[in-house]
């Protein structure tokens, strides 16, 4: 295998001091230099070969044998090689890697699995960029971060997230971004929160995104912030060529509408399509409507709206219990 070596720098390890300052309480700062065992195998091997990780510096996964008599000389295996498929890297699932999985599956064992996870799973967090199809420690970081977001952890798994590729992210990936969203709501952190969802490359090549967002925003008026699900909205009907594009705006001046802004929701409103009955949109535009004629005190004609929205609604809409009621 003709990989070449390099000799770090002790400079080159050293971060700056008020860096140092500012992480040194995290627990997660504690281990982001350990030494996880992995195995790495090119194209051409026969086996696998094991290896220390040591760090990813350089868009290259820097690990040592663990036989070298010398710590300071490392390989370099940069991200091209599993880019291309020349290389592939496997976190071994040791019993103590399983046992952790498993525990935080647990209710009552989950903090201890988080404990054992965070020594094996930091270090590799940095080296994200490493292609899913060429390496199995992906779905452990997803895990992990999966666990402390359940578990309320929301710095340390805002810590994590920080390291995504957000213009290469996954759908698996987004819809954990959407959860520590929503977890950093809830602790009244919308700043964050909204940060990351700034990061999400919603453009109209990525309908998973959209779909993702677009879930967000029901979250968002379900816990009755409606001006933050604006947000959502008018970065979703800013896509020309979005599917979901009418519904954002109509959700839009329904949130105005919450929110106590008529004008602005009869602004939107009047964006939106000319819809059939047989659209899925018209019985939602029907209840905006009709809710909109109530606060102007016109309740025949706003009973008229709402009479035709029930009429062609359909089973299973989302909105379809509130225009009912």
């Amino acid at each position: 295998m003709n990989v070449p070596k390099i000799f770090l720098r002790a400079a080159l390890l050293v971060m700056p001091f008020a860096v140092l300052l500012s992480i040194q309480a995290q627990p997660w700062a504690e281990v982001m230099d350990g030494t996880p065992s992995i195995r790495i195998s090119n194209r051409n091997a026969s086996t696998w070969q094991d290896y220390i990780f040591v760090d990813f510096v350089d868009n290259s996964v820097l690990v040592r044998s663990p036989n070298s008599q010398n710590s300071a000389v490392m390989i370099a295996f940069p991200v091209s090689h599993f880019a291309e498929g020349r290389s592939q890297i496997l976190l071994r699932r040791s019993k103590l890697l399983v046992a952790a999985i498993e525990n935080i599956g647990n209710e009552t064992l989950a903090e201890d699995g988080l404990d054992t996870l965070r020594p094996i799973v930091w270090p590799l967090v940095k080296a994200l960029s490493i292609p899913q199809t060429q390496t199995n420690f992906h779905a452990v970081l997803n895990t992990y971060l999966g666990a402390l977001i359940k578990q309320g952890n929301s710095a340390e798994a805002d810590a994590m997230v920080e390291y995504f590729d957000f213009e290469e992210i996954t759908a698996e990936q987004a819809e954990m971004v959407v959860a520590l969203m929503e977890l950093l709501l809830l602790e009244d952190n919308s700043r964050t929160a909204f940060r990351h969802l700034s990061r999400l490359p919603l453009d109209e090549d990525r309908k998973d995104l959209q779909d993702v967002a677009m879930r967000f925003g029901k979250q968002l008026r379900t816990m009755c912030k409606f001006i933050d699900a604006v947000a959502i909205y008018e970065r979703l009907f800013t896509l020309e060529n979005s599917l979901l594009r009418q519904e954002s705006i109509l959700w839009t001046a329904y949130c105005y509408l919450k929110a106590d802004n008529i004008e602005s929701a009869n602004i939107y409103l009047s964006l939106t399509d000319d819809y059939e009955p047989r659209d899925k949109e018209f019985s939602l535009k029907c209840m905006i409507e009709g809710l909109i004629m109530i606060r102007e005190g016109n309740a025949i004609e706003a009973m008229h709206s709402i009479s035709q929205g029930i009429v062609f609604s359909r089973l299973g809409l989302e909105w379809i219990s509130e225009l009912m009621l």
